[in-house]
């Protein structure tokens, strides 16, 4: 009669991938207890993995229309909006979250995305802009910052954002790899031999080293070496 046991099989059955099962016993506790934004809501999640992305987001709106002071429901029923192809209705749901939580970067992201969906590149970089503003400390915006910046050919800024990402987070391989192409692709190669010991010493994968060694070697005009480090990916 809790309904726990029943949360607990709901809950399991979506952790463990059966999305369809797992919507079927959510069903059942938001039948007996129609106030549960939480259960609606990961009804809606369990139905969109299922492929019933119609049905996830009616039941991610209702879980929204039950507690719409709750961001992650907000940013599940944009994420469904944006699914169906909805990216109106996505937008202005992202643009209200934003406006009630201002300090929160996952919904400017998402805007970023859905303009860069609509080819509105200016306003997708301001969005990313902000959200780092928000975040100073996340490696991975740095890195879409990064990117962004480089699209608009703000180049100082994108090496800026990309340095910032090889600090914030050394270990992450994709930041080391952007950085040392764009120092490459701005005729400042004399740096990549930097990014390559920034590279190990902060702990990133084998292959990333190789491969930032070999770019060392190309420039240097060491193909046979290049290869050999090529060889180790």
């Amino acid at each position: 009669a809790s309904l726990r046991l029943m949360r607990l099989r709901a809950y399991l059955l979506q952790q463990t991938g059966a999305y369809a099962e797992s919507a079927a016993a959510y069903r059942i506790i938001v039948a007996v207890d129609t106030d549960d934004f939480e259960s609606w809501n990961n009804l809606g999640n369990a139905l969109s993995a299922a492929g019933d992305a119609e049905g996830g987001l009616a039941a991610l709106s209702k879980a929204a229309q039950l507690q719409p002071g709750n961001a992650p429901v907000r940013f599940n029923q944009a994420a469904a909006q944006v699914q169906l192809g909805r990216l109106d209705e996505a937008q202005a749901t992202l643009q209200a979250y934003c406006r009630d939580f201002p300090t929160d970067e996952k919904p400017r992201v998402e805007l970023a995305a859905i303009c860069k969906i609509r080819g509105l590149d200016g306003e997708a970089l301001q969005w990313l802009e902000e959200a780092a503003r928000l975040a100073p400390h996340d490696a991975e915006l740095q890195v879409k910052l990064g990117l962004e910046r480089q699209f608009a050919w703000q180049m100082e800024g994108a090496e800026v954002a990309l340095r910032a990402a090889t600090t914030l987070r050394p270990s992450l391989d994709e930041a080391h790899i952007l950085l040392a192409l764009h120092l490459e692709h701005m005729n400042k190669a004399s740096g990549i031999a930097d990014v390559v010991r920034t590279a190990a010493a902060g702990g990133v994968r084998d292959g990333t080293t190789h491969f930032l060694r070999a770019l060392v070697c190309r420039r240097e005009g060491r193909f046979a070496d290049g290869l050999a480090e090529l060889a180790g990916l």
